[in-house]
Formats: C-alpha cells, sequence, structure tokens
C-alpha cells in the first residue's frame, strides 16, 4: 500500500489539455440543447442562467478562434505582399534613387481601386505664423512628469498615476498635469 501510494506521488505530470476548435455546428448544438432545456417547465432557472452564461463564453471563444485564424492567414499573405514590394523596390534602392527619403508609403484600396505611391522624407516642423494657440509652455511632458510624481498622492487617497489612468476626460487630465507640473516647481 505504501509503495502504491509513492509510485502515485511520483508520477509523470500529464500535458495540459489543447484547446478545443470550436465549430459553428459544435456552437449551434449547444445552444439548440440550452434553448431546449430552457422551455421545460421543470427547468432550474439557476441552471438555465449558468448554461446562458456557458453559451455566451462558448460564442466569444468561437469568435476568437475565428478571427485569430483569420489574422494568422491574414499575416501570411502579408509576408508575402512584402516580399514582392521589396523585391520590387530594391533596384531603386541600390541605384541609391531612394537615399534621400526616409521611407515609401504604399497604398491600394481594393474596394474604391484607389492606388497612392509617397515618398517620405522628415523635415523639421515650420514655425508657426503666429496667432492661435500658444503653443508649448512647459519642455517636460506629462508622461515624464508621471514617471517621476506619479506615485505621490493627488486626491481623494489617489496617486496621479492612478487618477490620470482612471479618467480620459480632457478637462481632469488638465487639471492633473497642472497639479503635478505644480508639484514639480515649474508653474506656481
Amino acid at each position: 500500500m505504501p509503495e502504491e501510494q509513492a509510485n502515485a506521488t511520483t508520477a509523470a505530470p500529464t500535458a495540459p489539455a489543447q484547446p478545443v476548435i470550436l465549430t459553428e455546428a459544435m456552437v449551434k448544438a449547444k445552444a439548440d440543447e440550452f434553448k431546449k432545456y430552457s422551455q421545460r417547465p421543470d427547468a432550474d432557472w439557476k441552471v438555465v442562467i449558468d448554461k446562458a452564461k456557458e453559451i455566451a463564453e462558448l460564442e466569444k471563444t468561437y469568435k476568437a478562434q475565428q478571427r485569430d485564424a483569420f489574422l494568422k492567414e491574414v499575416s501570411k499573405v502579408e509576408a508575402r505582399v512584402l516580399a514582392v514590394l521589396t523585391k520590387a523596390l530594391q533596384p531603386l534602392v541600390d541605384a541609391k534613387e531612394l537615399d534621400k527619403a526616409d521611407g515609401v508609403w504604399f497604398t491600394w484600396d481594393f474596394g474604391d481601386k484607389l492606388q497612392s505611391c509617397r515618398i517620405m522624407k522628415s523635415s523639421a516642423k515650420k514655425a508657426s505664423g503666429g496667432g492661435g494657440g500658444g503653443g508649448k509652455k512647459f519642455d517636460i511632458s506629462t508622461d515624464d512628469l508621471l514617471k517621476s510624481h506619479g506615485a505621490e498622492v493627488y486626491k481623494d487617497g489617489k496617486t496621479f498615476q492612478q487618477a490620470w489612468d482612471e479618467d480620459p476626460d480632457k478637462n481632469k487630465r488638465y487639471a492633473i498635469r497642472n497639479a503635478l507640473l505644480k508639484v514639480n516647481g515649474d508653474k506656481k
């Protein structure tokens, strides 16, 4: 008996189960089974709720698997398209015709049959001719301020970082930035 227990505890762990690839028929069969059960007069509503959640999760998993399979196929095609475009542009790169460019941007919308190609060249941003906005008043970014002071308490027991992450409202974030600037000593 003790020998059997020792062997049972030293047995090799089993490999994790492979995820089941769902089909539309499998999801439909589960949904039909659920529908039949939920229409029974003696159906337990707690079980109905649990089964409904199970069906919803099954449908979500099925859609995710379909999306993942689609994206996998698209990435294969993207790799082939990239190889073709690279091969086509290589003579221009070798001839140094694109040396002054920072890149090539190519689009082709099959639905509208629109094609465009743009040679990109980065250049310094032109100075504003006046009027309009006041421009950048402080040389420090909000990200840098959050790195420096994000763990400090802001309001209601929340840190600056928590308050920033919690609410994407521009006005609230502006107030948080102003408070960060004060803490940093950049604003009075």
